[in-house]
This record gives structure tokens, C-alpha cells and sequence, in this order.
């Protein structure tokens, strides 16, 4: 493998996806309302943060659709803060999911998000580029 490379992990998510649906399966009703590392969110608040990611993800890079628009020219400050308050709306949206219907909610996302993987081209350039790392362009 040459440093230009790319390091392929899509076969890797549908056992990663399964391990944090066994994980989530297995909290008890206490469990849901544990602090975490992210101060104000709360186990729950990071699994329906998860499943955020997914939805978007599968919003966008599946289906072409892009329902909120990130701020356009504006600073670096104001891109935070818009992605801190839509993460913030979503949370406090999903006070409302149980967490039985999140975990199911989080594995058929799940499912769509590992076939959407596996049936990306590696090589094609992704719909957003990684730009926290340096990239104008990224590869999926």
C-alpha cells in the first residue's frame, strides 16, 4: 500500500453500527439519563445526536436533499454557531423519542447508512469536503 492509498473501512460499520445497538439495548431505564463528557447532553442526548448524523447523512449524500443551508461567507465563529444550534434544536427535539423507538430509529438508520457506504465509490470526491483537516477536495 503506497501513503496515497486510501485505508477502505466501509466493511467495518455494519459491525461497529451492531455493537452500539447491542450497547444501547442494554442500558436500563436509569442509564438514558446519565451525564456524559459532553457536559450538558445526557446518554440519551448522545445516542439521538447519532442518529442526527445518520439522518443527515443519508438526507444529503443518498437522497440530494440539503434542508438547512450553513451560513455562507460568514466567519468561522458564526459556522459554529450555527452547527451548535442545530445540535442543540435536534436534542431537545428528541426529548419526545422514547428510548426503545431511538434505538430502533438508530438501527434502521443504521442499516441505510452501511449500504450507503459500501455502495460509495472510495475514489469519487465526497459531497462536503474535510476541510477541519486541510482538504478543499476529499475523497469519499
Amino acid at each position: 500500500m503506497s501513503a496515497n492509498s486510501p485505508i477502505l473501512t466501509a466493511h467495518l460499520f455494519p459491525v461497529l453500527e451492531r455493537k452500539l445497538v447491542e450497547l444501547l439495548r442494554s442500558l436500563g431505564p436509569a442509564d438514558w439519563s446519565r451525564p456524559t463528557l459532553a457536559r450538558q447532553w445526557t446518554v440519551k442526548d448522545v445516542a439521538a445526536h447519532l442518529l442526527d448524523g445518520s439522518i443527515k447523512r443519508l438526507a444529503m449524500q443518498r437522497d440530494g436533499y440539503f434542508g438547512l443551508s450553513a451560513p455562507g461567507s460568514g466567519s468561522y465563529a458564526s459556522f459554529i454557531a450555527f452547527i451548535n444550534r442545530n445540535n442543540a434544536e435536534w436534542v431537545q427535539a428528541a426529548k419526545r423519542i422514547s428510548p426503545p423507538l431511538l434505538v430502533e430509529m438508530i438501527e434502521n438508520t443504521s442499516k441505510q447508512m452501511c449500504q450507503l457506504f459500501a455502495d460509495l465509490d472510495p475514489n469519487a470526491t465526497a459531497i462536503r469536503a474535510v476541510t477541519w483537516a486541510g482538504e478543499n477536495d476529499s475523497a469519499n
